[in-house]
Order: C-alpha cells, then sequence, then structure tokens
C-alpha cells in the first residue's frame, strides 16, 4: 500500500487541475511554418531597409575639373600637388607633358594627367588595392565590354571613352576582382 506524505497537488488555478489536450501534429507543423515564414519576412525586410541606404559614391566625382578635353595651365596642377615634366615615350613630334600626383587619402592613390597643347588629353586614375572592383565601375557605368588576355583583362566602356584594367592569376573575369587601373580619354 502506498502511502502518501501529506502532499496534495494542486493548481495555482482555482478549479483545479489544469485541462491539457494535445495539438496535432497538422496545427503543430502549421504553426512552425508560418514562424519560419514570418521571420524570413521580418528578416527579408530589415534587410532590405539597411541595404536601400547603401548608396555607390563615384570615386572620380572629386576630379572632374580634371577630366579630358578641358584646358589647363600647369601653374593651377602644381599648386593641386601634381609633378610634370615631358612624357618620355612618344616621338620628339608629339611630347605631351605628363603630370602625376600621389593621394593619401581614398579610392584613388595616384592620377597621372597627359597633356597636349593646354589640354588634357588623358587622365588615369590607380586606386588603393582591393578597394575598387570591377563591379563598381559596372555599378557606375553598366556592363563593361571586356577583352583577356593571358592574365590581364580590359574593360571597355566605349561611348564613354573610359578603359579599365585588372589583373587575375586565374585568367578568369569575375566582377569582384579588384581593378588596377581606370583611365579616361
Amino acid at each position: 500500500m502506498a502511502q502518501t506524505l501529506g502532499c496534495t497537488r494542486r493548481s495555482r488555478f482555482a478549479g483545479g487541475a489544469i485541462a491539457t489536450t494535445p495539438i496535432s501534429p497538422f496545427i503543430s507543423a502549421f504553426l512552425i511554418t508560418f514562424a519560419i515564414l514570418l521571420a524570413a519576412v521580418v528578416v527579408t525586410t530589415l534587410l532590405a531597409k539597411d541595404s536601400e541606404q547603401i548608396v555607390l559614391s563615384d570615386p572620380f566625382a572629386v576630379y572632374t575639373d580634371i577630366f579630358p578635353s578641358q584646358p589647363t595651365k600647369l601653374d593651377s596642377l602644381l599648386a593641386r600637388g601634381f609633378h610634370c615634366g615631358l612624357d618620355s615615350l612618344p616621338p620628339v613630334a608629339y611630347q605631351p607633358k605628363r603630370c602625376e600626383r600621389s593621394v593619401q587619402t581614398g579610392a584613388i592613390a595616384s592620377i597621372i594627367l597627359f597633356i597636349w597643347d593646354n589640354r588634357i588629353v588623358r587622365l588615369n586614375f590607380v586606386p588603393r588595392e582591393g578597394v575598387l572592383a570591377i563591379g563598381d565601375l559596372a555599378a557606375l557605368w553598366g556592363r563593361p565590354d571586356f577583352q583577356v588576355s593571358w592574365r590581364w583583362i580590359r574593360l571597355e566602356w566605349p561611348e564613354l571613352h573610359i578603359t579599365g584594367y585588372s589583373w587575375s592569376e586565374t585568367g578568369q573575369f569575375s566582377y569582384f576582382q579588384s581593378v588596377t587601373q581606370v583611365s579616361f580619354g
């Protein structure tokens, strides 16, 4: 014969024992599926709100005053920190001035200008390593035409007169690859 120790089980509720009925497997599956879908919608909405705030800035916009076909004076370029000299590559009949400047901060590491008859004819940007990807340029100017030559990748936006270069260890093209140079003109 079992003996009780004087304890009686009582519910905290006034009615005595709590009635429990098992939930059917169908209702359990429905509630779990609904909770997962609700969580997915909430997470997607939060991520979409965060991505709306991402604005790609044009790292070249601050240099529009030195884009090709604009007149320039060497004095103003020297005042902006450029170092200028004659370009040694072309023959004597065509000797443009080459001006170069290192940039301490930002996405651009150095700028190279080619000037002929006091007019900028070409502008080269060398981005910092790993800062500017091919996809960033495609987001700014659209899908480029590209040519792969061994490990060099040449990107072109012919309508805009823009050329970019990238290096690939595998010789494969990817929008995530870093850009090594961007040329205007």
